[in-house]
């Protein structure tokens, strides 16, 4: 079944009362380098890269397509059942701005050019276990030291999973159709569930600080066979591939580092990330 496009938005909206940009001035640049992948499902390996990102790398083109008329870059990661597992990336934030947000989105296509089409085979085994997904190295274009961050509110929606027709899962924890009523896809799991200490789901841990970034995305729950979807329009029906995942997404900021007055603001829960908006 064609997959449903969508595209990808983010705007990390800060509301503190009197905050600039020029208050902070945290100037984190766009990521660059080479860092590593890994994915993993129930500790089984499920894809391992080393990756090029920015200008000349494997990702060039960090942007939407909404900011510059051309669809962010792709890069192979991996293969499961014959099918590709590509990685995409966005990049939002001027240098100048108190905080870089950044989307990873992980998909399984039909090709590596068809990537809006659904490959064979789920990007995760309905019954396998839960998800990690591991970065490490990560450095950014003007040298900045920074700090991976997510914000312990469920407004900083973290991630998410859709099926083969790009609907989104209601998985466990995961927020409500428009629940904050921006008229968007609130289906995803907030900041605070990767934070509240359980670590049985959904887990953040930072593993390294500084000019080189490490850290990882735990314990994310895989749907299985009985999560149900919304079809995009408030209500919740059965997927058409039960367990079938085409894409993982999830997102973390950087703040330079120190920066007390950044993280403050962050952690008051000043922050929101919007949802990727269906076309």
């Amino acid at each position: 079944m064609m997959l449903r496009k969508m595209t990808a938005l983010g705007m990390f909206a800060l509301c503190a009362a009197g905050f600039s940009a020029s208050n902070a001035m945290a100037q984190v640049g766009d990521p660059f380098g080479t860092f590593n992948i890994e994915v993993r499902q129930g500790g089984n390996l499920i894809a391992q890269d080393s990756v090029s990102i920015g200008p000349g790398g494997d990702l060039q083109d960090l942007d939407p397509i909404f900011i510059d008329g051309t669809r962010e870059s792709h890069t192979q990661i991996g293969m499961v059942g014959g099918s590709p597992i590509i990685l995409k990336v966005v990049s939002e934030g001027r240098a100048s701005e108190a905080f870089r947000l950044t989307h990873w989105y992980i998909d399984v296509p039909l090709t590596v050019d068809l990537i809006d089409l659904p490959g064979v085979t789920s990007l995760f085994d309905p019954n396998g276990g839960n998800i990690d997904v591991t970065i490490t190295g990560l450095e950014f274009a003007n040298g900045a030291a920074v700090m991976p961050v997510i914000v312990p509110t469920p407004t900083f929606s973290t991630s998410f999973m859709r099926d083969i027709s790009g609907n989104f899962y209601e998985s466990t924890s995961a927020g409500t159709f428009n629940q904050y009523g921006h008229g968007l896809y609130d289906i995803q799991v907030g900041g605070d569930k990767y934070l509240d200490g359980d670590l049985s789901a959904y887990t953040f841990d930072v593993l390294a600080s500084g000019t080189s970034a490490s850290w990882r995305w735990g314990n994310i729950l895989n749907p299985g066979l009985n999560t149900k979807v919304n079809d995009g329009f408030g209500a919740t029906i059965n997927p058409n591939s039960p367990g079938y995942v085409f894409e993982l997404g999830t997102a973390v900021a950087f703040v330079a580092i120190p920066e007390p007055a950044t993280m403050g603001l962050l952690i008051s829960g000043g922050a929101v990330l919007l949802l990727r908006r269906r076309r």
